[in-house]
């Protein structure tokens, strides 16, 4: 398998990862109703 298709692969799978986890922190930013967003702070810097 080329090098080429390996990194799209990883692209797309990353960029649907991101996706979901915006979604899930969107969910649970407005089950929550509040502006509690410390636990997420430290995710994104884990993540990033």
């Amino acid at each position: 398998m080329p090098h080429s298709q390996v990194y799209k692969c990883f692209l797309v799978l990353s960029i649907i990862a991101l996706m979901l986890i915006g979604i899930l922190v969107g969910i649970t930013m407005v089950g929550l109703g509040e502006n509690d967003i410390e636990p997420f702070a430290e995710i994104a810097k884990i993540l990033l």
